[in-house]
C-alpha cells in the first residue's frame, strides 16, 4: 500500500521535471562507523547517494512510529475498520539553477517546498484510493527544512557532504494517511 503511494509521489516529482532519479523507500543504515541512506533492492543495500550525477534525487524514509487507529466497522460488525498514519520524510537534493524564473536566488529552496507542497498534498485522493482499494489515502505536509548541515547530520556520519552546493538540499515531513476496513487488505504471501 504505502509502495504505492510513494511510486506515485515519486511519478509527480518527475513528472515535474524537477527530480530525474526517485528512489522508493530507504532507511538509514550503519556499516562499521558510517551511516548513510540506502534502498533495499534484490537482497542487499544500496546506498542512494548520487546526488551529483541526477539534476534531481530523492528518496523516502520512514520518520517515526506508524499509528493505527482501529473501530468496528458500522457497516459490518465481523470487520475492523482501520486508519493507519505512516510518518515519512521526502528528502531531495535537487540543482538551483534549474529555477531560472526565479528573480531572487535566496528564495529558491523556499520556492522549492512550496512546489512539492503543491504537487503532493491531497486530502481523500480518490485516484489512490481506488488503486490500492482504500476509503481514504490522505497526503499531508507537516514541516520542511533546508538547513544542509542538519539534514546531512541525520543521513549521514563521518563522511564529507556529499551534496554538491549548487543543490538544494531539503526535507520534507509528510503523513500518508489510509483508512479502509481491514478485510480489504491483501496480505503479503510467503
Amino acid at each position: 500500500m504505502i509502495g504505492q503511494v510513494i511510486e506515485h509521489i515519486n511519478a509527480l516529482l518527475v513528472n515535474s521535471l524537477m527530480i530525474e532519479k526517485a528512489y522508493g523507500l530507504c532507511e538509514t543504515i550503519s556499516q562499521g562507523d558510517k551511516k548513510f541512506p540506502a534502498e533495499y533492492c534484490i537482497n542487499k543495500y544500496v546506498e542512494v547517494s548520487d546526488f551529483g550525477k541526477f539534476k534531481g534525487l530523492c528518496y523516502h524514509r520512514i520518520d517515526g512510529a506508524i499509528t493505527f487507529t482501529q473501530t468496528e466497522d458500522e457497516s459490518n460488525s465481523c470487520d475492523v475498520y482501520t486508519e493507519k498514519k505512516y510518518p515519512l520524510v521526502l528528502i531531495i537534493g535537487v540543482k538551483k539553477d534549474l529555477f531560472k524564473n526565479n528573480n531572487n536566488d535566496s528564495f529558491i529552496e523556499l520556492s522549492i517546498i512550496e512546489n512539492i507542497e503543491q504537487l503532493i498534498s491531497s486530502q481523500n485522493n480518490k485516484t489512490l484510493s481506488n488503486l490500492i482499494n482504500a476509503d481514504i489515502v490522505s497526503i499531508d505536509i507537516n514541516s520542511a527544512s533546508y538547513n544542509r548541515y542538519e539534514i546531512f547530520s541525520k543521513e549521514y556520519s563521518k563522511v564529507e557532504m556529499k551534496v554538491p552546493f549548487e543543490y538544494a538540499y531539503i526535507s520534507i515531513k509528510y503523513d500518508v494517511i489510509i483508512a479502509q476496513k481491514l478485510s480489504c487488505y491483501t496480505p503479503l504471501s510467503c
